[in-house]
């Protein structure tokens, strides 16, 4: 079936209306111009009668009438395009349009261009002219087939096929906009599809010729305008641009066949009109919209190709792709890409095959092999989502990869875990050596205060410089191992035992002691918490049972509802004393903060790194479309 242009302004196309509304046409003086004038270049082709032979009707339109003719002197069938009759005033201006689509036509020598062969004279003197007859249904007919699911389309209309046909259409219309003609009437009903691969631009009766070019037609004003003026709005609602819905036919060039392009393409992948409305009028609104956004189509659309879309039919022109042939390489280079996907998507299916048969055997198989399973699991769909990274099932086998962690801690985390704590260990261990020296502080302190038992404060020097050597060792030897740990533990412990001797066992001795095992508890891993705990305790106890059997001198009296405490170690000068407890005091509070804001600083650094790992795999397991 061949499907020819129609004056759209009387006769609606199938399932879209042409538009074609004047202000002035009706009014508009035209010169007239008599048919042999017109046609005057053309009488030597004119031939009797007898040498074509109408077989059928094709169909009619608002300018002509085609049908299937048999040419006897060439011997082979062609389609014929009679004008028809129209009012004496307006035949004048409807032969200009007649003949001007058929020299536009005949001077675009393309493959997907319909070849003209003849111009001439009927019998009854109306212009005609005829052309290749071509097989095939319009692209409009076969989505609107898919549209309403009809299976044999659907089968045999693949979008690479679809691609393909558009990309000739592209190039077609590039060929025609370098020989200075641009279409204006681009849509799904113009563009035909045939049986053994062919594509034909059709309907090239709105077309404008803009410049003159050596291998292409004369421009309008040489050629025979289109009859058209300032304010006409001539094309098609939902295809047009929106600088020819606005009349401005000065601005109209290629670019405004690139929107239409932008157009089929969508409608190409979604199946849907780019812009939809209830009537005509809701379309070019749709249109005229600045700020309009292309639909997103289904999931199945790939976004590369909605951003060119998007890019083809922005408001403004100049933001527009160049040329048709821009648009063609854009689909080519994403053709080539799909291409290599659809190998990588094929490689993938295999690993995420094989990694739901390995967690299949990492959850329920034997638990020797569970480890091993889980780890070639996590591989084989780490692979699956480097080959296809847009792809959902790739994307949700590493998410429940993920989602069941191992039972067991596996060796290889072990490793890692222990070098870390090692690594807080040798931390800690200059934490302690600096710790223990500041207590030196107190020395000087006791002996201005006055020292009541030298053998008491040697003993108590002795110790605070065993536990600052054991510390500055294991600092400098980077000894983490438990029993040098638990040594200094307890010679700390006993230094803060030894301090009850300052001022009893209830003052300050219990504060320091607990800060004392919360460090070493820090620094310690848990099964060793009940043993620090125990020994946590014992700077408070041991002093205070001691006083209570009269084993040593009770170290403070309740009298009078106060509390009476006697120091066993210094005197207690009023001024030195509370100078004294206000320095012990502000390292006790010192202490705990700086430990537990150190604390603090890791566990956030943990977590930040936790957010920066879950952000990247984020990124790595969502594909975002490429900006128009």
């Amino acid at each position: 079936m061949t499907r020819e242009s129609s004056d759209r302004s009387t006769i609606p196309m199938r399932g879209r209306a042409h538009v074609e509304l004047r202000d002035t046409v009706a009014t508009a003086p035209t010169a007239a111009i008599a048919p042999s004038v017109l046609l005057e270049p053309f009488r030597a082709l004119e031939l009797p009668e007898a040498r074509y032979h109408v077989v059928e009707r094709l169909g009619i339109g608002g300018m002509g009438e085609v049908s299937a003719t048999f040419d006897a002197k060439i011997g082979r069938e062609i389609a014929l395009k009679t004008m028809l009759t129209k009012a004496p005033e307006e035949m004048p201006l409807a032969q200009r349009r007649f003949l001007r689509e058929a020299r536009v036509q005949a001077l675009l020598e393309h493959p997907a261009i319909v070849p003209v062969y003849d111009i001439g004279l009927g019998p009854d003197g109306m212009p005609f002219f005829t052309m290749k007859r071509v097989r095939g249904e319009t692209l409009f007919t076969m989505l609107e087939d898919v549209r309403q699911g009809q299976r044999a389309t659907l089968r045999r209309l693949s979008r690479h096929r679809l691609l393909a046909a558009f990309m000739t259409v592209c190039m077609a219309i590039d060929y025609a906009h370098e020989r200075g003609v641009v279409h204006r009437d681009l849509k799904p009903e113009n563009i035909m599809l045939g049986p053994h691969g062919e594509v034909y631009v059709l309907d090239w009766g709105l077309a404008r010729v803009t410049e003159l070019h050596p291998r292409g037609p004369a421009p309008d004003a040489a050629l025979g305008d289109s009859g058209t003026n300032p304010g006409d709005m001539i094309g098609t609602p939902g295809f047009m641009p929106p600088e020819q819905v606005l009349g401005q036919h000065d601005q109209v060039d290629r670019r405004s066949d690139v929107y239409a392009l932008g157009a089929i393409l969508y409608e190409i992948l979604t199946f849907k009109p780019l812009h939809e409305g209830a009537d005509v009028m809701a379309i070019l609104e749709s249109t005229l919209n600045p700020t309009r956004v292309t639909p997103a189509g289904s999931m199945e659309v790939p976004p590369e190709l909605l951003a060119i879309v998007d890019r083809a039919t922005r408001f403004h022109k100049e933001q527009r792709h160049a040329t048709a042939r821009a648009i063609s390489e854009a689909i080519e280079s994403y053709l080539d890409g799909d291409r290599d996907q659809e190998s990588r998507a094929k490689l993938a299916a295999g690993r995420i095959a094989g990694a739901q048969r390995e967690l299949a055997l990492a959850l329920e198989g034997p638990p020797e092999q569970r480890e091993r399973a889980r780890i070639a699991a996590l591989r084989q769909a780490g692979g699956a989502l480097a080959l296809s990274p847009k792809d959902p099932a790739a994307t949700a086998l590493v998410l429940e990869v993920l989602s069941h962690p191992p039972p067991n801690t596996p060796n290889d985390v072990k490793r890692e875990l222990a070098s870390i704590e090692v690594g807080h260990s040798r931390v800690a261990m200059r934490d302690n050596a600096l710790r223990i020296f500041s207590w030196f502080v107190i020395v000087p302190f006791a002996v201005v205060l006055g020292i009541r038992s030298d053998w008491y404060a040697a003993i108590m020097v002795g110790v605070l410089s065993f536990c600052a050597i054991l510390a500055l060792f294991m600092w400098k030897r980077q000894l983490v191992s438990t029993l040098p740990r638990f040594i200094l533990y307890c010679g700390t412990s006993v230094m803060f035992a030894g301090m009850s001797g300052l001022f009893g066992p209830f003052m300050l001795v219990p504060a320091l002691a607990a800060i004392n095992a919360v460090t070493f508890s820090l620094q310690s891993p848990k099964h060793e918490r009940a043993a620090i705990v125990a020994i946590g305790v014992l700077p408070f106890l041991v002093p205070m049972f001691l006083e209570l059997l009269g084993v040593v001198p009770a170290s403070f009296d309740f009298a009078d509802e106060a509390i009476v405490i006697r120091s066993r170690l210094v005197n207690f000068p009023p001024q030195l004393t509370f100078l004294f407890l206000s320095l012990v005091s502000s390292f006790g509070i010192a202490t705990p903060v700086f430990l537990t804001g150190r604390l603090r600083d890791q566990l956030r650094s943990v977590e930040a790194k936790l957010a920066l790992q879950k952000w990247q795999f984020a990124q790595l397991s969502q594909a975002r479309p490429p900006a128009g």
